[in-house]
């Protein structure tokens, strides 16, 4: 019935104002964009249940409002890029930044967040565009090396006004191969620089295994650990960094704590999530952590992690006895502090780049 009654009062209405009316509706859906001062724009954040992608957008917000706090920070979420951009382009002042998220996102194993980054890419050529930490995902397919191509083709335009920031050696080394035409530096998963309170009360062993095609325990394996480590020690809580909620910028804080809570009533915490890893080091709670397939989390815990004790990385293939003998070994140790402040001073000396770029574009 509506259908309908769209399609008579179409008949009626001039297309003059039905252009008017859709313009109206338009500028009201992007007004929020606008703001007189400077603007970031941090193209890419995510709207889905990943709890590691959610606390690296709190990270990278927190970031921006400690080192750059005269600008005002928009995002620009993956789902709606393509929409969006056309109408952000024309508001963007030659004062203004552009910021990609960080996390996993760059290859075509989450192919919608990499065609956005095409999309930001594209429409900015003169912009100085910085990604935060960034690992690189593109698989061994014939379509991944397509993919490849298409981003390289995108990438390779941009030259040294795109400065890609890895967030381990591995996938400085793969960017530095792929896209070579590019700046690539090296800096600590941004998450790392959260500051979460402390729990002295800690009672549970937290399990927080993945359950998708990027682990490599089986879950054999995992139900044997389980059984293990419920004999030795009860209190055993199967937990996820990813859950099945959508999750908005409104409720993002508030699940992401709950999330922290659970690390910080652990005593420890046995996991195959990167950011299961890193929730464990700004909690201030021991970890064995296992690896994924793709290596982030081994290279992660080499570059940054292999002095920190709290935390045992397995190496090997699976051995229950040996995986006991390092829970033991770190289970309720002493919470030990760990600064990454001075790390990511790379990462803010990029962003002052781009700003001064965008200060010598102003005066020509």
């Amino acid at each position: 019935m509506l259908k309908i009654l769209k399609k008579i009062l179409k008949k009626f209405i001039p297309i003059r104002v039905r252009i008017y009316i859709k313009s109206l509706k338009y500028n009201a859906r992007y007004d929020k964009y606008r703001y007189d001062g400077k603007k970031i724009f941090l193209f890419g954040t995510p709207h889905s249940g990943n709890l590691g992608d959610q606390a690296i957008v709190i990270a990278e917000l927190e970031f921006l409002k400690k080192h750059f706090p005269k600008y005002r920070v928009f995002e620009v979420p993956v789902p709606i890029i393509s929409r969006s951009i056309k109408y952000i382009k024309r508001i963007v002042d030659s004062e203004d930044l552009i910021m990609l998220h960080g996390g996993g996102s760059v290859g075509d194993l989450y192919l919608d967040a990499e065609i956005g980054t095409r999309a930001v890419l594209s429409n900015f050529p003169n912009k100085k565009i910085v990604f935060f930490p960034q690992s690189a995902t593109f698989t061994s397919t014939n379509q991944s090396f397509k993919e490849l191509k298409s981003s390289q083709d995108v990438y390779d335009r941009a030259g040294k006004n795109l400065i890609i920031t890895a967030r381990e050696s591995k996938s400085k080394e793969k960017f530095e191969q792929i896209f070579s035409k590019n700046t690539v530096i090296l800096v600590p998963d941004i998450v790392f620089s959260l500051h979460s309170e402390l729990h002295n009360k800690r009672k549970n062993i937290l399990f927080c295994m993945r359950k998708d095609s990027e682990k490599v325990l089986t879950y054999a394996d995992e139900t044997t650990l389980i059984k293990s480590l419920s004999q030795k020690y009860k209190n055993v809580h199967i937990s996820d960094t990813t859950i099945s909620e959508i999750v908005t910028r409104k409720t993002r804080v508030e699940i992401v704590n709950e999330k922290w809570d659970e690390f910080r009533n652990a005593r420890i915490v046995i996991t195959d999530r990167l950011h299961g890893m890193i929730f464990s080091v700004i909690t201030g709670t021991p970890c064995v952590v296992f690896d994924n397939y793709n290596s982030k989390i081994r290279m992660t815990y080499k570059d940054w992690l292999k002095d920190y004790k709290n935390i045992r990385f397995i190496d090997e293939s699976f051995d229950s006895n040996e995986i006991m003998k390092a829970v033991e070994e770190v289970i309720d140790q002493e919470i030990l502090p760990i600064k990454f402040e001075n790390k990511y001073l790379p990462l803010v000396n990029a962003i002052k780049e781009a700003e001064m770029q965008n200060k010598n574009d102003s005066f020509e």
